[in-house]
């Protein structure tokens, strides 16, 4: 429960275990060559470099800093992924829901 302070703590550990299984699972199931696994790798590692940046500069009582500092990461997140997205699949056989996806995320 998140808005008693003597349970909050497990709270956050709950969703973190809960995150570790989806991406666990997620890794688990993909059918990919060791080299994706390598460049995820190296991705997560640029990305949590990146967090841990934007975390030490904002302090704890700057919270719309580090909300929009996180953000950012979230959106160079999506763009990657819809310029990935783009390079991978043939463009003229996509469906309009697929090419509308990938035109909003870049």
């Amino acid at each position: 429960q998140m808005s008693n302070q003597a349970t909050s703590r497990s709270a956050v550990f709950a969703g973190l275990g809960g995150v570790g299984m989806g991406l666990a699972s997620t890794l688990y199931m993909m059918n990919v060559p060791p080299s994706v696994y390598v460049q995820l790798g190296l991705a997560s590692a640029a990305g949590a470099v990146a967090g841990q940046q934007i975390a030490e500069r904002v302090g704890p009582t700057q919270l719309p800093q580090a909300v929009a500092g996180f953000h950012s990461l979230v959106g160079l997140a999506a763009a990657s992924t819809a310029i990935g997205d783009f390079m991978t699949h043939d463009f003229s056989k996509l469906d309009g829901f697929h090419a509308s996806s990938i035109y909003a995320g870049a």
